[in-house]
């Protein structure tokens, strides 16, 4: 839909009956949401150490660890947001007690609420990257106390990154509530969304011990290479009470992904002036993507006067299907880092197409028993019968069968009314993320793997809203990258291992922090290390990560909040190589600090709820090559202002 449209509904709605709504926008606030640090997104906020596609140095995305409300989902790149309300990571403490966690750390994402009230919100948003978006939220109570209905509305405009490379967004999302009787709910959900004409910069490697030279944060790719991807999903979930001790949840969900085919523009061998030796660019074929997948749970729970006791009995499963590889490469005229020279469109000649599928089913069982006061325990089992089969264009399938059986475990105790200690580990299967674009085996999805991980730590209340989280966590799986064949492929086993530090919560009545600090060293062992095919680092990993969040509520202005956010990344490897120049070491890109401010003011417009938000974010300016796991550099973002308005009907 048109951002004008949507604009046109939030001034429309300035109109609406003032007593008929309620407060829902305006009051967005992640740092203040946040019990830790660990991750959470509340509507156009992140804060905290993780997210979806960066838990531990891992994608919990592109491992397949999501949930909707709980329950198991599966889908291809992302997820329209217009339905969410937020997304939590759950990892070490957050996953203490979490049905069936997964070594990579969980995604759950909740849906938008539909409670006993009407609301209606706007906000219009103006930056970063010369950006202008609007949105519209809207709840509706049908049968009082019974039916209702959120929907939601997204349009933006923006420049991929900074310069000409003008692209649009826009999502839909719509989510119902049905509660027939007491103890039961039925919930309903549809989004869609596309991201249009999207250009990305080109991905820089170089051919030594060097970073490319620092440019103009900028686009300098080519005005053709567009990209046009659509996502749909849609699905079904409840709950409902069996006899006097017993609970059914379940869900069944459905995705799909399609896409023109990306465009991608690779600087190959580049120099230290920052000149390609090739200059490579690749045409992905229009693709498909589906999944179907859902869960049923049976939760018993037995409580008396100290125990309780709860049973968790699952059964998931999934079918996806995608097309992949086809793509068509040409190479063209060698063009130095930064510089922005149009370059004829090639002719692009189309190679066949492969297809995999995965079938896959789990059924698991949980028991978990809480002591008052003392603590809990949980013990866990699931059994996975996995099934892929890849059908090369023009070659026979393979079939890839995998039966094992995966256990977790976790221990809280309460040592003292402000101290808890907690330890756990699991184990599971993971998705492999897809072959780089820069590979010889470009888009191919390995099978999936086997992973596990062990976790323990402290939790101490250092006041009732402050808490201070000190933890350890070893993750373990098998290591994919690319071999000096450019075949993507396993080369070993990756180790991440570490310790996190969350402080999140009230300082005091004005200021909230949500302070994270991970300290790890991650490394690679195995088959590419023994040989020298690739260094013992993992690419892109950095061994130190801080993230810091305040908010503070000014005494001197009522409804007016600072707010400062810290980023800083460690030095990381950013080759796979080891070079003899460096001391047979790998290169490393240098530490990063960037800083953003902000404030909210909150205000009554015509007896409506408003806020403004103003943000700089990278205030410095700082520079910086972001480093993608197969070596890439790509051109981070410069210093930007974001200004919002949204306002409560």
């Amino acid at each position: 839909m048109p951002w004008r449209l949507v604009a046109l509904g939030m001034v429309l709605a300035c109109f609406a009956p003032q007593a008929a709504f309620a407060q829902q926008r305006s009051a967005e606030n992640a740092t203040r949401s946040a019990d830790d640090a660990f991750g959470v997104s509340v509507g156009n906020e992140k804060v905290g150490l993780y997210n979806e596609r960066d838990t531990r140095g891992f994608s919990p995305l592109s491992a397949g660890n999501l949930r909707i409300e709980g329950l198991y989902y599966d889908l291809r790149l992302f997820l329209p947001t217009r339905a969410l309300a937020s997304t939590t990571i759950r990892v070490g403490l957050t996953a203490q007690s979490y049905p069936f966690p997964a070594p990579t750390g969980i995604v759950d994402y909740a849906l938008r609420t539909v409670d006993d009230r009407n609301s209606m919100s706007g906000v219009l948003q103006v930056g970063p990257n010369n950006g202008f978006s609007a949105e519209l939220d809207v709840q509706r109570q049908i049968i009082p106390g019974k039916l209702g209905i959120s929907a939601g509305l997204y349009q933006r405009i923006d420049d991929s990154v900074p310069g000409d490379s003008t692209s649009s967004k826009g999502s839909v999302g719509v989510v119902t509530r049905w509660r027939p009787m007491e103890r039961t709910e039925l919930t309903g959900f549809f989004t869609y969304g596309g991201d249009l004409d999207n250009k990305f910069n080109p991905f820089v490697f170089t051919s030594g011990p060097f970073l490319p030279p620092k440019v103009r944060p900028k686009f300098f790719g080519q005005d053709w290479s567009l990209s046009s991807t659509y996502l749909r999903s849609y699905g079904v979930l409840g709950f409902t009470p069996v006899g006097d001790h017993w609970t059914l949840k379940a869900g069944l969900f459905r995705h799909s992904t399609n896409g023109q085919g990306a465009i991608a523009d690779l600087y190959l061998n580049t120099d230290r002036a920052g000149l390609p030796a090739q200059h490579v660019v690749t045409n992905d074929r229009p693709f498909r993507t589906a999944t179907t997948s859902g869960e049923a749970r049976l939760t018993g729970v037995f409580a008396g006067d100290r125990l309780r006791q709860t049973v968790h009995l699952s059964v998931r499963g999934r079918n996806a299907e995608r097309n992949f590889g086809g793509a068509a490469s040409a190479s063209i005229l060698p063009i130095p880092v930064g510089r922005n020279i149009g370059l004829p469109e090639p002719a692009w000649v189309y190679g066949p197409q492969s297809q995999d599928q995965v079938r896959q089913w789990a059924v698991g069982a949980q028991y978990q028993l809480a002591w008052r006061k003392l603590g809990e325990v949980s013990f866990g089992a699931q059994r996975v019968d996995y099934e892929k089969t890849v059908t090369p264009a023009l070659a026979r399938p393979t079939v890839t069968q995998d039966k094992p059986t995966f256990f977790n475990a976790s221990a809280a105790l309460n040592v003292s009314k402000r101290i808890a200690i907690y330890a756990g580990t699991t184990q599971g299967l993971e998705e492999v993320p897809l072959a780089p674009e820069n590979a010889a085996n470009a888009q191919e999805a390995p099978p999936a793997i086997h992973t596990s991980q062990y976790d323990f730590g402290v939790r101490y209340a250092i006041t009732p809203t402050l808490r201070l989280v000190l933890g350890y966590f070893n993750v373990e799986k098998p290591y994919f990258n690319l071999d000096p064949s450019r075949i993507y492929r396993n080369l070993g086993d990756e180790q991440h291992k570490g310790y996190e530090i969350s402080l999140a919560g009230a300082i005091n009545d004005r200021l909230n922090i949500v302070a994270g600090v991970v300290l790890q060293k991650p490394s690679v062992s195995g088959e590419g290390v023994d040989r020298g095919l690739i260094g013992p680092k993992p690419v892109s990993q950095p061994e130190t990560t801080v993230r810091l969040n305040l908010d503070y509520r000014t005494p001197w202005v009522q409804g007016l909040s600072i707010d400062a956010a810290v980023n800083h990344t460690g030095e990381r490897a950013a080759t796979s190589r080891e070079f003899a120049e460096l001391g047979g070491a790998q290169l490393n890109a240098e530490a990063y600090t960037t800083l953003d401010l902000g404030m909210r003011y909150r205000f009554r417009v015509r007896d409506h709820a408003s806020m403004l938000r103003v943000q700089i974010q990278n205030i410095f300016d700082d520079f910086t090559w972001k480093i993608y796991p197969s070596g890439a550099f790509y051109v981070t973002n410069p210093r930007n202002i974001l200004v919002s308005v949204a306002t409560d009907f």
